[in-house]
């Protein structure tokens, strides 16, 4: 009954839902959207340019995500009174420091790569990547904050103004023939500085005087610390390669790879919904009913899954050359072939998405921390040679392995877990 129900709430969700999702609809929509457009009107090289400079950004917001984000969602809940207000106060204040130290580490990064890898040019980029990046971390920050707070209905009008100026600042740019990779990065900047200044003059009233509690810090630090080591792995872990390529190759190479991976984006959100349902109903039903009938339930809920998945994978293989040429243009039919190893590599991903839920619902998620370990030692041993040896398909075979390494490892943790519990034998899927 309660795996029926589980599995209920993850296909009908509830109304409550709703707007939530559609905010969630309506970020990665746009998203999806503009790295589309992008790609197909600027160009392989430049949109390669893109998107090492948006990796950068995606590496402080990641670590913002377990300094700052995790204890507002996870450790600030719990509190109340007093505490509740003052804990507030001092995350908003660690984001704060947070954004500065950034800004330093980010010049620091641009002088760095003048020197290591001149071809990104990231330091002709530094006077926009600044604000766009406070602006990108003002932003996830206010909107998670609403999310704490359950009012997504104004996280979705920012998420409204952000996608209309964005496509408006795009088709400007179109209309103008003013399309480079300084250009869009000014209107992401633009589109996040507008989104914020909705939320902004709220939040400063959350902001107070009060005095700087160590033992508060502590606790908040002691809470974030390996979230924040764990980010590290997980960007490394999932960019080194394709960091790689653009040093070894150039960024063509980073534009090659990730042309092909927006094509799969529309199951990246398939494995997103779910991760944001499945592990609540999972943990349940293991601690109502245990280890077997939570491994029952995860793998009926991937029988309705996996279908649509590798459905989608059969039809991207197919018409290959159709979809790139629809999407993309003619230009970027030859990077087609591409397709083939990222399937394997996307199939890779839909068998360790299970395990992943498995270890999560049975605390046993050091085992995705050592995964982490594991890959980012592969890639930073290996990432050179292969890429150097094999180009642009050795960056996907790179990621695959790391892939397949990952779910070994969380098949062997499992195993190990379940042997500990009962002598008798357990198929996982």
């Amino acid at each position: 009954m309660i795996m029926k129900t589980g599995i209920n709430n993850i296909i009908g969700g509830q109304r409550s839902n709703v707007i939530y999702l559609l905010e969630q609809g309506t970020v990665s929509g746009v998203n999806f959207l503009m790295a589309i457009l992008l790609a197909r009107f600027i160009g392989v090289e430049h949109y390669g340019l893109f998107v090492i400079n948006w990796l950068i950004i995606m590496f402080f917001s990641s670590l913002q995500q377990a300094l700052i984000i995790a204890p507002l969602q996870s450790y600030l809940p719990a509190l109340n009174g007093k505490s509740f207000k003052s804990v507030r106060s001092l995350i908003n204040w660690m984001q704060l420091a947070f954004i500065l130290i950034s800004v330093i580490l980010l010049i620091a990064f641009g002088l760095v790569s003048e020197f290591l890898t001149p071809q990104w040019g990231i330091w002709q980029f530094i006077p926009v990547l600044i604000p766009l990046m406070l602006a990108f971390l003002i932003y996830d920050f206010l909107r998670k904050d609403l999310f704490r707070q359950f009012k997504a209905q104004r996280a979705l009008v920012m998420g409204l103004v952000l996608a209309i100026v964005q496509i408006s600042g795009f088709g400007l740019l179109i209309y103008f023939s003013a399309l480079t990779v300084n250009n869009w990065l000014i209107v992401l900047l633009i589109s996040h500085f507008a989104a914020i200044l909705i939320e902004l003059p709220k939040h400063i009233r959350t902001y107070s005087s009060a005095r700087f509690n160590m033992l508060q810090f502590t606790e908040v630090w002691k809470f974030a610390r390996w979230l924040a080591g764990t980010s590290i792995l997980q960007w490394f872990s999932g960019n080194f390669f394709i960091l790689a390529a653009g040093s070894i190759i150039g960024p063509v190479a980073v534009g090659a790879i990730r042309i092909i991976q927006n094509l799969f984006g529309l199951l990246s959100l398939l494995l997103q919904a779910i991760e944001n349902k499945v592990p609540v109903s999972a943990s349940k039903i293991y601690g109502m009913e245990g280890f077997k009938p939570m491994l029952k339930f995860i793998a009926h809920v991937m029988k309705f899954i996996a279908p649509v998945y590798i459905l989608f994978l059969g039809l991207i293989v197919v018409f290959n050359n159709e979809i790139i040429e629809l999407v993309y243009g003619s230009q970027y039919v030859e990077y087609a072939w591409l397709i083939y190893p990222f399937c394997i590599l996307f199939l890779l991903i839909l068998t360790g998405i299970p395990l992943r839920f498995v270890l999560r619902t049975i605390k046993q998620t050091q085992h995705i921390f050592i995964a982490y370990v594991m890959t980012t030692a592969f890639g930073v041993l290996s990432a050179n040679f292969i890429v150097s040896q094999m180009g642009i398909l050795g960056v996907v075979i790179g990621m695959a392995f790391s892939q397949l390494i990952s779910v070994l490892w969380f098949g062997f943790a499992i195993k190990k877990y379940h042997r500990r519990i009962s002598n008798e034998p357990v198929k996982l899927l």
